[in-house]
């Protein structure tokens, strides 16, 4: 039986592994922390947002993030420093900033997050997991003309790509969520997807790296991925196997047929001695979790929003 590597034990890599033993693989899981899902998937915002296709890399991107320098309370801070890795990924982002290929980079994403968003639902139903997933949509809403005004021609376009995301008025965004009705005097307008979901990120990792457990994939927790292993002499390096080092333990070899790099932006630093430059620069999120007042829970939203003015 092909065996295969997957490093990284994040929502990918863990998703990663449960499609590939289903097809038969044989599949060892390698993460540096005790648990899955200890990383980015750990605290993540938890939407499956095929409506919040609109790349970060826009025409009005440059501008906004100039404004955004000056500012503490940004809704996305950029701290130049003199780091070659960052100032080359601005400059590409900045050439993802014009218009076509912005509405290339859309087609892709709402594609991608269709397909995506279908595989989840069709896993749930298959494997019953239960994360908190809530299937309530998601409303986008605007308390500025102009962010409101730009927010109408990408919904018209993920409309074209069947993305289900269409714009309403203030009224229909109060009955919806009638948690908006304190600041619907402050409300411009609003868009929903009724079809895009919610859950908590962590929980389905952790559960679905126990379902893969029962299905026979093997895991190797506090084992850190010191090198991937290659043919040098190959003019397309073949990855033979890595070099891990167990908690408490030296350094040693681990072999596979095959290897799939789910570590998010470590892995630039392991893909960089094989020549491959992959174009990814961390960024840092940030989430809270609030107790609901049990006497008042009418005043939490219903239907998961996103505030895009200020993301």
């Amino acid at each position: 039986m092909t065996h295969i590597a997957v490093l990284g034990a994040g929502v990918v890599g863990v998703t990663t592994a449960w499609y590939l033993r289903q097809a038969g693989y044989d599949v060892t899981v390698i993460e540096r922390e005790s648990a899955a899902g200890m990383q980015t998937s750990f605290a993540n915002g938890g939407q499956i947002s095929v409506s919040h296709a609109t790349p970060w890399a826009n025409p009005a991107a440059p501008m906004k993030a100039l404004k955004w320098l000056f500012r503490e309370d940004a809704p996305l801070l950029y701290r130049l420093r003199a780091d070659k890795a960052q100032l080359k990924w601005a400059m590409q982002f900045l050439q993802e900033c014009r218009a076509d290929r912005a509405d290339a980079n859309l087609v892709q994403m709402v594609r991608l997050g269709l397909y995506s968003r279908d595989a989840l639902q069709q896993l749930r139903a298959d494997i019953d997991i239960d994360y908190e997933q809530q299937t309530r949509g998601i409303m986008h809403f605007y308390t500025n003309q102009a962010e409101f005004d730009a927010a109408i021609a990408p919904t018209e376009r993920m409309q074209e790509l069947g993305c289900e995301r269409h714009v309403i008025d203030i009224n229909n965004a109060v009955n919806l969520e009638p948690a908006l009705y304190p600041i619907a005097h402050k409300l411009k307008g609003a868009t929903y997807t009724s079809r895009d979901e919610s859950g908590n990120a962590h929980l389905f990792t952790q559960r679905l790296a126990e379902r893969c457990i029962e299905a026979g994939v093997k895991f190797l927790y506090d084992t850190e991925i010191l090198a991937l292993n290659t043919d040098d002499y190959s003019a397309r390096p073949h990855v033979h196997s890595i070099t891990i080092q167990p908690k408490g333990e030296n350094a040693q070899t681990f072999s596979a047929d095959s290897h799939v790099l789910a570590l998010g932006s470590y892995s630039v630093s392991l893909m960089k001695p094989l020549h491959i430059h992959l174009p990814i620069f961390p960024a840092k999120g940030y989430s809270a979790t609030y107790q609901i007042n049990p006497r008042a829970p009418h005043l939490a939203p219903f239907v998961s929003l996103i505030d895009d003015e200020f993301k």
